[in-house]
């Protein structure tokens, strides 16, 4: 068709440069089954991981750290005393006691987490598999090869290797029978065991390794993957997979937890942790309340010895007188000095009870020196009171000041002797468990629905900026201001795609007819046969302009649809009854 450039004058607007909604909608319809496949992938890629990766238990304890009262449990030699000193336990540290070596590592040698055992599976799927096997009768559509599908177990109490063997795998494969062999891939050796029997193995290059089979379940050809590693390494391992932390802060409640893939076993673990906790915070008081009992022990009879002396010597003085009444101020001096008395004597035994813990710089023990610097300096001026009484009140108030101060002091040592004992008996700890780990139901990690449904959402936008950059690179103009802005020719129509008539192409040429079905002859009423009766009003119109009748329809590249508008078209004039000759070169 040709029309003059210079009498054009588009109908529409130029459009200004920002993107419409509906070249992004095309965007996405066009490249539909793109999208489909990238969102597809990413989904059945997600579903294939949370499908593949061992489930994660968490079990979880609640222990309590209680504020250790002096008249409650006796932490030290004297309760009033004490409170001066003792401070509440720092939650801190008990958590560092919690993840210590000491309270780990009983827990692991009782559940030998360092015998590392376990079934053979097929790679990436055979684990899963196995999962949904609930007996032994073996899928015989599967793979052999030594794999298991479901019901083996093993139980192993024994494997002790030489350190340069520990890590290193061995390959357990059941016989039958009760019997298994037990084999190393890089060195070739290979020994013959019996299930419930101990075995020693002498290794290559020296050296043996002893084991203990205590209970293998599988069909014959079955085989087990079988190391131990160091304890250091058990421990290191369960450390690093317990959290713990305080629960409020300095609420004195500490939550720990403990994560691992045999719902069961975490749980075992964790409590036994929590229990040997505990244990050792018992067995450490009871240490502490045994030092301080042998203190008390040696201190009672030389105090027993020093009350008996003063009031020998204060009913000495009261048969000789007989009884005495003093004055007011003399009984004002005997209380504040018996006071002061009491508290240095009773800051001077701590002293030695503390002596024997730490060094003389120790913060208590500069406390404690302190204190009894300032309490002698009260003595001392009570003294100096005291000497300016009368000389029968001066002798009454020593002697009822040594009885007292000496019977407070023995008294208050018989009953902390009484409370050392009942802690030495272990009956008594300051910390406890509120909470004992139950077994999970449900796994903490992978959470499948979030894993999926974020990797489903991931991929579908991916895919959606794909056919958006897809399109900005290779779509061409899709829209029909985009034709009349870059090349200054009108759109006179718009023609609607139709797969109908690649399928009647299609037929003609398996029946080989030498005229190919159109469109317009088989549905008339079709969108795009619409769309040509339209454009052909148009086109007569202009052709009134033209120097002949003419029509040329090109593309800038083939397969755009060319043929199949230039044939319909022809049809349709045709129909109207046109004299029309079609060239398809």
């Amino acid at each position: 068709m040709s029309l003059p450039i210079e009498s054009f004058e588009p109908s529409v607007p130029a459009r200004q440069q920002e993107t419409p909604l509906s070249s992004h909608v095309d965007a996405i319809f066009s490249n539909r089954w793109m999208i489909l496949a990238i969102t597809l992938f990413a989904f059945l890629g997600a579903l294939a991981y949370v499908m593949v990766t061992p489930s994660v238990y968490s079990a979880d304890i609640i222990v309590q750290v209680e504020e250790e009262l002096p008249n409650g449990q006796a932490r030290s030699l004297l309760g009033d005393v004490s409170s001066m000193f003792d401070t509440k336990a720092e939650t801190s540290g008990e958590m560092e006691v919690l993840r210590s070596r000491m309270v780990v590592g009983p827990a692991v040698d009782k559940f030998l987490l360092y015998i590392h055992a376990k079934p053979r599976y097929f790679p990436v799927v055979g684990e899963w598999l196995a999962q949904r096997y609930e007996s032994l009768p073996y899928p015989s559509s599967l793979p052999r090869g030594g794999y298991a599908w479901g019901g083996e177990s093993i139980a192993i109490s024994q494997l002790d290797v030489p350190n340069e063997w520990l890590g290193k795998p061995f390959r357990l494969t059941t016989l039958g029978e009760g019997r298994y062999t037990l084999s190393d891939k890089l060195t070739g050796a290979t020994f013959t065991g019996t299930v419930g029997k101990p075995e020693r193995f002498l290794l290559p290059g020296g050296g043996a390794m002893d084991v203990h089979v205590d209970a293998l379940s599988g069909r014959p050809g079955t085989e087990f993957t079988v190391s131990r590693s160091s304890r250091l390494a058990a421990i290191e391992n369960v450390q690093a997979r317990m959290g713990i932390f305080e629960r409020g802060r300095t609420s004195g409640v500490i939550g720990v937890t403990l994560e691992g893939n045999d719902p069961a076993l975490t749980t075992a673990v964790l409590n036994q942790i929590g229990q040997e906790y505990v244990q050792q915070n018992v067995n450490r008081k009871s240490a502490q309340a045994e030092k301080s009992l042998v203190f008390l022990e040696q201190q009672l009879p030389q105090l027993k010895a020093e009350l008996d002396a003063a009031e020998t010597k204060y009913n000495a003085l009261r048969n000789k007188r007989g009884t005495i009444d003093l004055s007011e101020e003399a009984k004002l001096i005997l209380g504040q000095s018996v006071d002061a008395q009491t508290r240095v004597m009773e800051l001077r035994q701590k002293r030695q009870e503390l002596i024997t813990r730490f060094a003389p710089t120790h913060p208590s023990i500069v406390g404690i020196d302190r204190q009894i610097a300032s309490l002698t300096g009260d003595v001392n001026r009570l003294g100096n009171n005291i000497r300016q009484l009368p000389d029968l009140e001066q002798d009454v108030v020593r002697l009822v000041r040594d009885v007292r101060v000496n019977t407070e002091l023995y008294t208050a040592l018989l009953n902390n002797t009484q409370q050392l004992k009942l802690i030495r008996a272990g009956k008594v700890g300051n910390v406890r468990i509120l909470d004992a780990a139950v077994q999970p139901d449900k796994p903490v990690r992978p959470k499948g629905a979030i894993i999926i449904g974020v990797a489903t959402a991931a991929g579908l936008i991916f895919a959606m900026l794909c056919a958006f950059v897809r399109n900005a690179l290779f779509g061409g103009l899709s829209e029909p201001e985009d034709v009349e802005r870059h090349t200054g020719l009108p759109v006179l129509a718009a023609i609607p795609y139709s797969d109908v008539q690649d399928k009647l192409w299609r037929r003609s040429r398996r029946k080989n007819a030498t005229v190919p079905a159109l469109l317009a002859q088989s549905q008339g009423n079709s969108p795009p046969i619409e769309s040509l009766r339209s454009f052909r009003n148009v086109l007569q119109a202009s052709l009134r302009q033209s120097a002949n009748n003419m029509v040329m329809f090109t593309g800038p590249v083939a397969g755009v649809g060319k043929s199949f508008l230039s044939a319909n078209f022809a049809f349709i004039q045709g129909g109207v009854g046109k004299r029309v000759l079609l060239i398809d070169a």
